[in-house]
């Protein structure tokens, strides 16, 4: 699968710079990105953050995987490995995620990360099976093999796996988004809040959005 895209020179240097307005905001404690839950992974709930400098903006989505696929171990049946491709394919297009209202800035790249839930090689999954058929006649490996799969699949109860998204935007001289709409909602069942936080130059703020609650204001 492919991981990252771009249609021009990804200007790290614009992104870096955004990217460092962003962190130096919430390591200074702004009220509201304290107690957001940024690194919490609490299935149904989203962070999306947005910032801007420098005549570039960058949106990054984290989620919980279950969020989005329905589970969060490694896709190993021809369904989930299928679901898995769709939903890459979907958070390519920035679409899926929100739309800004009489944007001025332009798609210059963006990643796409969901390598926590891809599954083994082929050649790997060969190899464990043709382990396990040649063993099949042993009641003690038999046994040992159903063990196995009861462990394996509280192990997958336990897993926590996520998605994330990135997209970078260049912008015409500073004309910065002034609302977004959380598209999300209407994709996946899963997800009931987003907890989007922005930053620009002049201002920084924060807001939760639901299904019924779409829409936020960035000023």
């Amino acid at each position: 699968m492919n991981h990252f895209h771009t249609t021009v020179p990804y200007f790290s240097h614009a992104r870096a710079a955004v990217r460092a307005l962003l962190y130096a905001t919430l390591l200074g404690g702004a009220p509201w990105a304290v107690g957001a839950g940024i690194s919490a992974h609490t299935h149904g709930e989203a962070t999306l953050t947005i910032a801007s400098a420098d005549n570039s903006l960058e949106v990054e989505l984290t989620t919980p995987a279950v969020n989005l696929l329905g589970f969060e171990h490694k896709a190993s049946s021809a369904e989930e490995k299928a679901l898995l491709v769709k939903t890459e394919q979907q958070l390519q297009q920035p679409g899926t995620v929100l739309e800004f209202e009489n944007q001025q800035c332009e798609l210059v790249g963006f990643s796409v990360d969901v390598s926590a839930l891809q599954a083994e090689t082929e050649d790997s999954d060969h190899h464990e099976h043709e382990h396990e058929h040649e063993h099949e006649h042993e009641h003690e490996h038999e046994h040992e093999h159903e063990h196995e799969h009861e462990h394996s699949e509280h192990t997958h109860q336990a897993e926590h796996s996520e998605i994330s998204a990135r997209y970078h935007y260049r912008c015409e001289a500073q004309s910065y988004p002034k609302q977004a709409e959380v598209k999300l909602f209407a994709h996946y069942a899963g997800l009931n809040k987003v907890e989007l936080m922005w930053v620009t130059p002049s201002s920084q703020g924060g807001a939760t959005l639901t299904p019924t609650k779409t829409t936020a204001i960035l000023k």
